[in-house]
């Protein structure tokens, strides 16, 4: 079976690229249990959603609820099993992909 699509031929550059916003507030040091905690960022792209993940420096955490007024996105810390260091005002958070 031989598929083929019109006009779709050659060679192209596929690409994933990761939206990163900034840390408005400062979060706390996470703890062993994994610390819900609301951070505040500059700004919420629409690949931020429920379910999904964030990088902050080296802690991953997994998005729990988004409210877009406010900036606010709540999170579960310790997602990759160690507690998670404090962060401050302007730290970067990466959106981590969950599809292309």
């Amino acid at each position: 079976m031989n598929t083929s699509i019109v006009n779709l031929t050659g060679s192209f550059k596929v690409g994933v690229s990761t939206d990163t916003i900034g840390l408005a507030k400062t979060m706390a040091v996470g703890n062993a249990l994994g610390l819900i905690e609301d951070i505040y960022v500059t700004d919420i792209p629409n690949t931020v959603s429920i379910g999904g993940s964030l990088r902050v420096g080296s802690e991953i955490a997994r998005v729990l609820n988004v409210y877009d007024v406010r900036k606010v996105i709540r999170v579960q810390r310790n997602e990759a099993g160690s507690i998670g260091i404090a962060h401050t005002v302007g730290s970067t958070i990466d959106v981590l992909n969950n599809q292309i």
